[in-house]
């Protein structure tokens, strides 16, 4: 699952790729509301930075969590306090990180190539993207922003060629990712699909060295450990996990009751506020964030 096809400048590589699209939800009406005003005056302005808050100011909050959540799992230190010294050490002499961003308007894929790299290396930055997803999705909702995503592996291309463009993907990879926010995950949550399932299954039968084996069955344990069967059977992102929990428990970070008890409280308030709408809708979909935070409110609760 590691095969790449570069074309002679190895600026267009097509190969399996692995694909996180993340949308923030709410902002079409947010959107509809913007207008130029006839006349600039001191009360238009007002109206204008107010609906710019809440377009591009949440667009742009979004995308610098999402900056400091990769930097934070791909820093040397960054698993440190979660990762046994052995495997640590590994992290730091060997993983490289590949792992990219294209953006457009409130959407961002964040993406990697699983070709031209070992199979431990793959298996790493796999871990990486999603403990960055998963750290997003949760501090996320501490700005009253929520998020809805999908994720999946596939055959895809870098169409990154032109000296004029940046990063961009296509591909079945973004496709189906984005099948998964758009049609499955309905609520605040991020839907995985099966190509990721195959990958970490077929990335440990398929390696050099028995020390190598057990570092791709260690780091692809932890993805593991990202992941949850939602009460509807889907498979999705858990940023509730006991290992998210030790990511939160490390110095110079949020204390994890402060950050759970923020997101209860962001879903307890959009609930309450599509209730009163009568927007039931809405309600259902918030109403199911809550429950998601109280099944695992004693894990949190006893940080």
């Amino acid at each position: 699952m590691t095969e790449e096809i570069s074309d002679k400048n190895d600026e267009l590589k097509f190969g399996y790729y692995l694909v996180v699209f993340l949308d923030i939800m709410g902002q079409r009406d947010a959107i509809r509301k913007l207008q130029v005003p006839e006349i600039i005056n001191e009360e238009s302005t007002k109206i204008i930075h107010e609906q710019l808050k809440n377009t591009v100011g949440k667009v742009a909050t979004v995308r610098k969590l999402i900056h400091q959540a990769i930097d934070v799992v791909c820093k040397p230190t960054g698993n440190r306090f979660s990762f046994p010294s052995n495997v640590q050490n590994k992290l730091e002499k060997e993983a490289k990180p590949t792992i990219k961003l294209m953006r457009f308007s409130d959407t961002t894929v964040i993406f990697m190539p699983l070709g031209g790299s070992s199979m431990l290396n793959a298996s790493i930055n796999t871990y990486r993207v999603l403990s960055a997803a998963a750290l997003v999705l949760l501090v996320c909702f501490k700005d009253g922003l929520a998020l809805r995503g999908g994720i999946e592996i596939g055959a895809s291309i870098n169409l990154n060629k032109s000296p004029y463009s940046s990063e961009e993907i296509y591909g079945a990879a973004l496709e189906q990712a984005y099948t998964l926010e758009s049609k499955l995950a309905g609520y605040p949550r991020v839907i995985v699909g099966n190509g990721l399932l195959k990958f970490l299954s077929l990335t440990e039968d398929d390696l050099d060295t028995t020390e190598d084996k057990k570092l791709v069955k260690y780091m692809n344990d932890s993805t593991k450990e990202l992941l949850l069967r939602d009460n509807d059977g889907l498979l999705v992102l858990n940023y509730l996990s006991n290992h998210i929990l030790k990511l939160f428990k490390s110095p110079n970070t949020q204390a994890p009751k402060e950050l759970f008890r923020n997101g209860l409280a962001f879903a307890e308030r959009e609930h309450e506020r599509f209730l009163d709408k009568g927007n039931l809708k809405l309600a259902s979909r918030y109403g199911r964030l809550c429950s998601f935070f109280r099944d695992h409110e004693e894990l949190w609760e006893s940080s």
